[in-house]
């Protein structure tokens, strides 16, 4: 391939797990298939004064889980029109106070695209370019099926959305068509190989033919794990229940704890790096509505059973997952017993949902997002169609 001398930023923001998770995605797509790009890959936040670094993820990690609220009466507060109009200003001022480093170091190195999974470099970026001390392309990839005013910019040279519904919702709210594309939310290229599911069930050390449930609690560690383990342990079934808790030690040992009488039957996790595998060997997902982790278990067609989404963003995952038939909700995790009974009398259940996952799943969004920035810096393509493997 011949050398592309061209210079790609991609930016996330350390706020949860997904943001990180969806720019590591595309940075492997470009690794694999432009090698010659040049690409600087960073946390925005490291950018960032050491009080602001910490509080930014901390702050919203603590409001989530201790006050959801709050977090859902700020959230559709600030997506009003005429409330942002205002707030516009303050969020201005904050990153304009806190965000100085991650600003010079875009006017120093001028890259001629950047990329980012967050929504707070968006503003930052946009303000450099309406100040004319930036002038190279921003593609901003927006991580929730859901969409938030947070994301929007008139500097933004491209969108990419999870579905055509996303991107109707963004058209209503004043962006051209011609800008915006529906791409999916980006997953690890893992997720689009051909892997055979008996022998991941061999690799995993677990049992052929044995409803399997697999709980993810996000990279926060968040949710009601431990009342679920309880309720399914004490299912009168032949199952297998695999559990991962992310960066949450506490948790994990904890479930360990619980688990210690069942270890024919239960397995606990850590943070992995082949949640994959564990998708595609579950017979069903019991999650919160992370827009990775949805976008994760469509790519596989794991069928969703979502509990105690954030309110705000993964409400709206939640929501479209139920109305495209990829997940049920449960409002009251006490009934998973119940609905573990139902899904094994009735096959055919699990069976649509999963036909329904793949309907409106996108494992290659990383790569075509990577030719979309390519396109985009007016250079040959030269990947080819991409297509998934199922």
């Amino acid at each position: 391939m011949r050398k592309l001398h061209k210079k790609i930023l991609i930016l996330f923001a350390s706020s949860g797990a997904g943001h990180r998770k969806a720019s590591e995605a595309i940075r492997e797509a470009f690794i694999k298939f432009y090698k010659d790009i040049k690409i600087d890959f960073f946390d925005a936040l490291d950018f960032t004064n050491p009080f602001f670094r910490k509080s930014y993820p901390a702050g919203y990690e603590f409001i989530v889980n201790k006050f959801p609220f709050i977090w859902r009466f700020f959230y559709y507060t600030l997506d009003l029109k005429i409330v942002y109009m205002f707030a516009s200003r303050l969020r201005r001022l904050i990153n304009a106070i806190n965000c100085k480093g991650l600003e010079e170091y875009i006017i120093a190195n001028k890259p001629d695209l950047i990329i980012t999974t967050h929504f707070m470099p968006v503003e930052v970026i946009s303000y450099l370019k309406r100040r004319g001390k930036f002038s190279g392309k921003l593609l901003t990839v927006v991580t929730d099926f859901g969409l938030h005013r947070f994301w929007i910019s008139k500097e933004v040279d491209r969108y990419v959305v999870a579905i055509e519904s996303t991107k109707k919702d963004l058209m209503k709210r004043g962006t051209a068509e011609t800008l915006i594309e529906a791409l999916g939310i980006p997953v690890r290229l893992d997720f689009l190989a051909k892997k055979d599911k008996s022998a991941l069930v061999s690799k995993l050390g677990l049992r052929e033919g044995v409803f399997t449930v697999l709980i993810a609690s996000g990279g926060f560690g968040a949710g009601p794990v431990e009342g679920l383990l309880k309720n399914i342990l004490g299912l009168d079934i032949d199952k297998q229940i695999l559990i991962v808790c992310g960066k949450n030690n506490n948790l994990y040992q904890r479930l360990i704890a619980i688990s210690r009488d069942f270890s024919g039957n239960c397995k606990i996790y850590g943070f992995i790096d082949n949640i994959d595998e564990l998708m595609r060997v579950a017979d069903i997902l019991i999650t919160k509505s992370g827009g990775l982790t949805c976008s994760e278990a469509l790519a596989t067609g794991t069928p969703m059973v979502i509990v105690s989404p954030i309110p705000g963003q993964e409400t709206k995952n939640a929501n479209v997952m139920v109305e495209n038939g990829a997940a049920v909700m449960l409002k009251n995790t006490a009934n998973i017993n119940s609905l573990i009974k139902q899904f094994i009398a009735d096959k055919s259940i699990l069976d649509r949902m999963r036909r329904s996952s793949r309907d409106i799943s996108h494992p290659e969004s990383a790569i075509n997002i990577a030719k979309l920035a390519i396109n985009l810096l007016g250079l040959k393509d030269e990947t080819g169609t991409v297509t998934a493997g199922n």
